[in-house]
């Protein structure tokens, strides 16, 4: 039996070479990864535009104005955002005359300043006649005018490669006219569940359980899982403990392209743990079986190689819920977070609140709450974990890593948390279901 850390090596090497891109539109690109930088195709601002509503002039006609001595200049004209200077005209133009400007319109070529609205006067004349501006203080040069390019230029880079895209990045390219980003592809996972015991629900509450059987939770919490950590995930049901059915379902997901494969239960030691021979059975490799781990000891791990050079890999977890909880939190994210372009979570440290009991030769995944702020962190852990049990996971916020070696860990010590889901991916996207 090999040690967590071991997993994670065997898991990594695992990892095909190449990542694959796809080219997506801008819009649909949060929470991807990028493949590559991305260069602007347009100049930001893409011309001068005014920073302010106010009335573009030609600065040297200001010079001479003040509170004593205000000078006046008809408007011949006025320019919103999204017009063109031919709003005006260029003939408008002629020396001493003023345009009316809105924040993000052109400013004309022959203007090169703009006086705020809020320092001037307005004098409207009769309705046939021309309204003047006047001005009591010189305008510089420049002034309240936004430079073309000021914020970046065509052909720049604005993101760089490796940039998890949130919504602020999308905004970004859109200004520079991006609309379509490399980005590494979402991996493409299959779930399946196994088991005779499980039903997926019952019509009506009125509906009695039928003896022997529970609810299939294990299956709504991998593609809700799945969803939430940005994979493309298909849904290949549920099975009895019949390893030619079995064979079948993991034979077509392999067929249909999956990436990667994970099955809930027949992975310890008895009879209907057949998960293993089927593995096997379609071609595929055990690159590892059981981890010294609690829960999830009998957690498998495999690869199957595809004609083209490409690679399927395989997380058989056990059927109890909480050990699939911790062999998706701990083996599978992992790997997808790899596979996606994500870098390798980095863990925190706390202040363990209690004395805490366990097997010496396994790293125990300990559900918990956290206490205090920043550095003085203390971890909390709750009450009923065993492997079965689900009702410790509507009160924690937090696992301790309790490593192997030790049967007893003392209140005080420091210990290698992480929370009870990675908060990277919770700022990607819902890719759903495929």
């Amino acid at each position: 039996m090999i040690s967590y850390q071991e997993a994670l090596n065997i898991i990594s090497n695992a990892v095909p070479g190449a990542p694959v891109l796809e080219d997506i539109v801008t819009g649909m690109a949060q929470g991807r990864v990028l493949a590559e930088e991305v260069i602007s195709h347009v100049d930001n601002p893409p011309f001068r535009a005014a920073a302010m509503d106010g009335f573009a002039l030609v600065a040297a006609e200001t010079q001479s104005a003040s509170p004593e001595s205000p000078l006046a200049f008809p408007v011949a004209g006025c320019i919103a955002a999204g017009d063109g200077c031919g709003s005006v005209g260029e003939s408008n133009y002629s020396s001493g005359r003023a345009f009316e400007i809105m924040t993000g319109a052109v400013v004309p070529a022959w203007c090169d300043c703009v006086v705020r609205v809020e320092d001037v006067s307005l004098v409207s004349g009769q309705p046939d006649e021309t309204r003047t501006v006047v001005i009591k203080r010189p305008v510089f040069r420049g002034e309240n005018v936004r430079s073309r390019g000021e914020d970046f230029c065509s052909g720049q880079p604005i993101l760089r490669a490796g940039v998890v895209l949130l919504p602020h990045h999308l905004m970004l390219c859109q200004a520079g006219g991006v609309k379509m980003v490399r980005v590494q592809r979402k991996p493409r996972v299959g779930v399946l569940t196994t088991g005779k015991e499980l039903i997926d629900g019952r019509t009506s509450k009125e509906e009695p359980l039928p003896e022997g059987k529970i609810f299939n939770s294990c299956g709504i919490f991998l593609r809700s899982a799945l969803t939430m950590l940005g994979a493309a995930h298909a849904d290949y049901g549920s099975v009895p403990d019949d390893p030619k059915e079995c064979t079948d379902r993991i034979s077509q997901m392999l067929s249909d392209g999956m990436d990667v494969i994970i099955t809930s239960g027949a992975v310890s030691q008895g009879r209907y743990d057949f998960m293993p021979h089927v593995w096997k059975k379609v071609g595929g490799e055990i690159l590892f079986h059981k981890v010294a781990v609690r829960p999830g000891k009998p957690v498998m791990f495999g690869r199957f190689r595809r004609s083209t050079g490409a690679a399927a890999l395989f997380f058989g977890l056990p059927g109890n819920p909480l050990a699939v909880v911790c062999g998706m939190r701990f083996f599978v994210e992992p790997y997808l977070r790899h596979l996606s372009g994500f870098p390798a979570e980095q863990g925190f440290s706390a202040e363990l609140a209690c004395e805490v009991k366990k097997p010496a030769e396994v790293m125990r995944f300990c559900l918990g709450t956290l206490q205090g702020v920043a550095l003085e962190l203390r971890f909390c852990p709750v009450e009923r974990q065993q492997s079965f049990m689900l009702s410790a996971l509507a009160s924690a916020s937090a696992w301790a890593l309790l490593p192997a070696g030790r049967a007893q860990l003392s209140a005080g010590e420091l210990v290698e948390c992480r929370t009870l889901y990675s908060s990277a991916w919770l700022s990607g996207s819902n890719w759903g279901q495929l």
